[in-house]
């Protein structure tokens, strides 16, 4: 499902979903290493791991320090990728290359933006675990 959104220039555009449904396809049923499912393991470190990243994100930000911008978005962004969350990896993305640019000063409003897709992936991870069968 899209939703019709108002970007800031007033034009339309459509909302993409927080994760992809065809990621987490392939990744139901991976067996881990004691025989259960893989994909709430792996939905679990994510929900630990990416909130702390933008916290270090943000401490890289505010200690001017680019290479750990660097680092720790290309990290996150990886992340981000087993769920599909294009629009999270995105955004990681626009950090990473603004970090190896040393140009951080697009990186306060990308922090912000990408805080909040967070949220958006974890209500959706969320959601997953829920509709998981016990």
């Amino acid at each position: 499902m899209h939703l019709e959104l108002s970007n800031i220039n007033g034009a339309n555009c459509v909302e993409q979903p927080a994760i992809d449904s065809e990621s987490l396809a392939e990744l139901r049923g991976l067996p881990g290493e004691d025989g259960e499912e893989l994909l709430p393991r792996i939905i679990e470190m994510f929900l630990e791991d990416a909130p702390k990243a933008i916290i270090d994100l943000d401490g890289a930000l505010a200690a001017g320090d680019a290479r750990a911008v660097v680092r720790i978005a290309h990290t996150v962004k990886g992340c981000g990728a087993y769920f599909g969350a294009h629009r999270f990896q995105e955004l990681c993305n626009a950090m990473e290359q603004a970090g190896k640019a040393g140009d951080l000063e697009p990186v306060a409003d990308l922090l912000s933006q990408t805080g909040h897709e967070l949220q958006r992936v974890i209500a959706a991870l969320e959601l997953e675990i829920a509709c998981q069968p016990i």
